[in-house]
């Protein structure tokens, strides 16, 4: 799929494919979201066990300190700002979809998980934490991509 001259509207049509039935879409939908949940669920576990570290028991624990809890609020909300303007543009332009901006999504879409991971490297007191956050974000990517592109009679 050749992103460059693909665009919003037509890029739906690829994805679904021609002679796929909306319930046999809907089916696909499911297995995708249950298969990510599922398989990220287990990964998750599996790694926890391997690295030996706790899961956390509330959000409020996720956050080390008042720095780190600043620090995640503003990149957090101004990614999800930066994401959310960049769709607007996208789909309100009917804009042409590149490599270029793809890009530029996944790595405002990676900022808030490397400053996570930077605090866990720094005041954690498990030292494989900050693995378990990079090990598990890189694993999600990959089951993620893998049951797209299973489940997406286009690709």
């Amino acid at each position: 799929m050749d992103l460059d001259v693909m665009r919003v509207k037509d890029s739906i049509l690829m994805l679904v494919g021609d002679g796929i039935s909306e319930s046999e879409m809907a089916f696909r939908f499911i297995l995708f979201i249950g298969g990510s949940i599922v398989s990220i669920f287990l990964v998750d576990m599996l790694l926890r066990k391997i690295l030996g570290v706790e899961k956390k028991k509330s959000v409020k624990d996720s956050h080390f300190n008042d720095l780190h809890k600043k620090w995640d609020e503003i990149v957090s909300t101004g990614s999800g700002i930066a994401v959310l303007i960049l769709t607007l543009i996208i789909i309100g332009l009917d804009f042409t979809v590149n490599e270029y901006l793809f890009i530029l999504i996944a790595i405002i879409t990676i900022i808030p998980i490397l400053v996570q991971v930077g605090f866990e490297k720094k005041y954690a007191k498990n030292p494989n934490e900050y693995l378990l956050t990079i090990l598990g974000m890189a694993i999600t990517v990959v089951i993620m991509g893998t049951l797209l592109f299973i489940l997406s009679p286009g690709f």
